[in-house]
């Protein structure tokens, strides 16, 4: 990669983690997202969105599966680091409520921790217009951190609610992460070769699609699908 992402988005939240200097928990948990959206999402068929995409880590990763990508984010510094190093994939500055893509057009939407940001800038409502770019039939793939009654965190609840009032029907709910698995201590400090970390992220995503309750104690990563329903 060219240089550093930018640390914090326009709004001053932070799009990188600010205790993984060495980059290792966050390459880690790309490989473990990589694994799971491979299973679960659709097979690539057409157009998708990495809405809120931030510097394009998820991004490049719909554009290796054949999905025909744009990713979408606001922040104008995020954008050119994505356009730089991530050239294959084609980006632009925007957001919702308004994306500057057509209504109808997207065949997958990804929001990859988008809807606890907009939480916690109180700015949760610019969701509500998301299936309008959806085509009838089109997912909508939600990767974000759930805990149970906490202020930080989207009620899961609500977050299944947002959708469903659009005309989207919950497909699948799959734990991804848990937030103070062990291991991911030693993955953020260098104790485990990268070698190692697709076959510790195949474990801990068959360990944790066995979890069903919504933690209270700490967050979960969870990604849910829903798709749009109706007819045009």
């Amino acid at each position: 990669m060219i240089n550093e992402p930018p640390k914090f988005d326009k709004d001053g939240i932070n799009v990188t983690d600010p205790n993984d200097s060495l980059g290792l928990k966050t390459e880690y948990i790309t490989c473990l997202q990589d694994l799971a959206l491979k299973k679960h999402l659709p097979p690539a068929r057409g157009i998708a969105l990495d809405v809120g995409c931030g510097y394009g880590r998820l991004t490049g990763l719909l554009e290796s599966y054949g999905w025909k990508v744009t990713g979408i984010d606001p922040s104008e510094e995020l954008i050119e680091y994505a356009r730089k190093n991530y050239s294959d994939s084609h980006f632009l500055v925007g957001g919702l409520p308004d994306l500057p893509v057509a209504e109808g057009s997207a065949d997958l939407i990804l929001f990859q921790n988008l809807l606890r940001t907009l939480h916690l800038i109180e700015k949760l409502d610019v969701t509500n217009k998301t299936a309008q770019f959806l085509k009838v039939g089109g997912e909508l793939a939600v990767i974000d951190n759930i805990r149970e009654k906490h202020p930080n965190y989207v009620a899961e609840d609500h977050l299944i609610e947002l959708f469903e009032k659009q005309g989207m029907k919950l497909q699948k709910r799959i734990p991804i992460r848990s937030a103070r698995w062990w291991m991911i201590y030693l993955i953020r400090y260098g104790f485990i070769p990268k070698k190692y970390f697709p076959k510790i992220a195949r474990y801990e995503l068959e360990k944790m699609e066995k979890c069903k309750k919504t933690p209270k104690w700490q967050y979960y990563n969870v990604l849910f699908i829903f798709k749009k329903t109706g007819s045009d």
